[in-house]
């Protein structure tokens, strides 16, 4: 899935068939001069599965097979094969972006050095070592990481009237002015982070036309050794552009924190984002087919699974790793991070398998002792989770095994969780649902008295 044409996708990402996929899909089509000539070709910029990029910049070698008429146009219907098998379509919108990217001319710079701390200096008390127009708006400019502030100046050129979003991440301070008004500063919003980085926005209306733009970037002795600044804008009608360099973007400098399970399951100790808050006591798990997993072992719940690369631990060893969690790098599936029994544990924390697997251990009060082994199938495609119970079971105990949205059984023991999101197979008969609360649980009940008793089950997605 993702593939165009002879590119295929750079990762696989696919959900099993018969669960829906999600598809974004950015589409940049040929352009034409007055006399109707061709001056260029259509590109996917990016192409999305399930949340993750999968293509980016792809030319495709020919007008598709699929197409009204056999030239290249520059507007054309949007058109759906059918005829490679059973496929279904849901919730399809488009937004056109005809209006073209924001951009900057006339840029200069100004180079300070001097003696600060953590706040942003006022730059007329600083020395200016170097000064004069610039064709890009990068943090290199400055030739040491600390002690210093750039100001860059010049028109921002808006493509048409509407609300814009600006975005600044950025590993110093920094002040965004646009015609004369602060817009975004070290005290906007935090909407996200790349590494420890954080990632500043604000909206605000501009006219179509030039408007002018100052941009302060300072670091002072207190900084850490990396320098970073991006600022990226997007509007109504236009596409997402950085209007920094791509050597000065925080992201360019995190590659050596991505990490990647390579002979065997790659195991890591993390925190974990989880709702609204952070699971502290909690373990990444990595394999190389590409299917992962976190999972909480002060609640026995597994937390995510998903396929793609693993994780990205730049929050945990950069500079102090102030936030200490892995962020998955593919396509995630959260499920509801509750105890699989609906009680409090006590752990026992994990042993290794001789496959190199993590088999975790709890207790549930005094009377059950629980083992939770996850690992993947024999094709690598989908996971196997087997929980074995020891002790005496009280009448009534059961194992939850999948909350939340709708679930149906497809065939015998299979059944669709979650609008279509995973599948849950048991052994037929192994498993109910049960709609007697206010969210549809599929449960299995675990005999009462019993010594011992093993329950298995396959998470496919």
């Amino acid at each position: 899935l993702g593939g165009i044409e002879s590119h295929a996708p750079r990762i696989n990402v696919a959900r099993a068939p018969g669960l829906w996929q999600h598809v974004n899909v950015l589409f940049s089509a040929p352009r034409f001069d007055n006399s109707g000539g061709q001056i260029t070709t259509a590109e996917f910029v990016r192409v999305a599965i399930n949340g993750v990029v999968v293509q980016e910049g792809v030319t495709p070698p020919a007008v598709s097979p699929s197409a009204v008429g056999a030239d290249a146009v520059a507007r054309g219907p949007l058109v759906v094969r059918g005829d490679a098998g059973g496929v279904a379509f849901r919730r399809v919108k488009y937004r056109l972006l005809d209006a073209g990217p924001a951009r900057v001319e006339r840029t200069s710079f100004t180079y300070y050095r001097g003696d600060f701390g953590w706040e942003m200096p006022d730059t007329s008390n600083l020395q200016a070592v170097a000064e004069g127009p610039t064709d890009i708006i990068t943090s290199t400019l400055a030739d040491t990481t600390n002690r210093f502030a750039l100001r860059f100046e010049g028109d921002l050129l808006i493509p048409s009237t509407g609300p814009y979003l600006h975005e600044i991440t950025s590993t110093g301070q920094f002040t965004l002015v646009i015609d004369g008004r602060v817009v975004v500063d070290i005290s906007s919003p935090e909407v996200a982070a790349v590494g420890d980085v954080p990632r500043r926005v604000a909206t605000i209306n501009l006219t179509a036309g030039r408007h002018s733009f100052v941009l302060t970037y300072a670091r002072g002795r207190w900084h850490s050794a990396l320098s970073a600044l991006g600022w990226y804008v997007s509007g109504p009608a236009s596409i997402r552009a950085r209007l920094t360099a791509p050597d000065s973007d925080p992201e360019a400098v995190f590659a050596e924190y991505k990490i990647e399970p390579r002979d065997g399951p790659r195991l890591q100790r993390n925190f974990v984002r989880f709702g609204e808050g952070k699971r502290t006591h909690a373990i990444s798990v990595g394999y190389p087919g590409g299917n992962h997993y976190a999972y909480d072992l002060a609640t026995g719940a597994l937390l995510y699974v998903w396929r793609g690369r693993f994780i990205d631990t730049s929050t945990m060893w950069f500079s102090r790793g102030q936030d200490q969690s892995a962020a998955p790098r593919g396509s995630t599936m959260g499920f509801s991070g509750k105890p699989l029994l609906g009680r409090v544990i006590r752990s026992r924390g994990y042993s290794i398998d001789k496959d190199g697997n993590p088999v975790y251990e709890y207790d549930v009060g005094d009377e059950l002792n629980v083992t939770d082994a996850i690992k993947p199938d024999e094709t690598g495609r989908y996971f196997v989770r087997t929980l074995t119970l020891r002790g005496t079971a009280a009448e009534g105990t059961a194992i939850v095994l999948a909350e939340g949205g709708d679930i149906r059984e497809v065939s015998d023991g299979v059944f669709v969780v979650a609008d279509g999101k995973y599948y849950i197979e048991v052994q037929p008969g192994g498993a109910m649902v049960d709609r007697s609360g206010a969210q549809a649980r599929l449960v299995t009940t675990v005999p009462a008295g019993s010594a011992q008793t093993q329950v298995a089950y396959a998470l496919v997605w």
